[in-house]
């Protein structure tokens, strides 16, 4: 499928046509699909295995906290689990939507040639602020 791409170390997805290590001047235009789409998708199996941990942490949590036990740990507990998920369901919005058309994100021939979120600065800033947050937070003593 692919002769040169994936594998080759110097090549980049800088959108500047004058840079020779650029995958918009070396590769196809079927081939840079195929790797903005692989870029695309992959992010959100890696992201959700940050959310996963924290998961498996707040059902540990839930374990150590016996109810009835400590009520404002529970309570604590409750309110880090709600955020927890509504980060992790805003992180998914703003990486899946934040081109649109979702096509947006492989379009090379497009506009824009090609939104990729993985690239854009705001949705890694608030990703990085709502894992960062989130770690901290359920570093609570419970």
């Amino acid at each position: 499928m692919v002769e040169k791409g994936f594998s080759d170390g110097k090549l980049n997805l800088n959108r500047d046509l004058e840079d020779p290590e650029s995958a918009y001047v070396l590769l196809t235009n079927e081939t840079l699909e195929d790797l903005l789409k692989l870029l695309y998708f992959s992010t959100f199996p890696y992201y959700l295995s940050l959310w996963g941990v924290k998961l498996y942490l707040l059902i540990l949590y839930y374990g150590i906290v016996v109810p009835g036990t400590f009520p404002s740990s529970r309570l604590l507990l409750h309110a880090l689990s709600v955020l927890t998920g509504l980060t992790c369901i805003v992180w998914i919005g703003i990486n899946m939507f934040w081109c649109l058309p979702v096509s947006e994100n492989w379009d090379v021939g497009g506009v824009h040639r090609a939104c990729v979120a993985y690239y854009a600065r705001a949705p890694y800033i608030v990703t990085v602020s709502m894992h960062a947050g989130t770690e901290i937070l359920s570093q609570y003593d419970f």
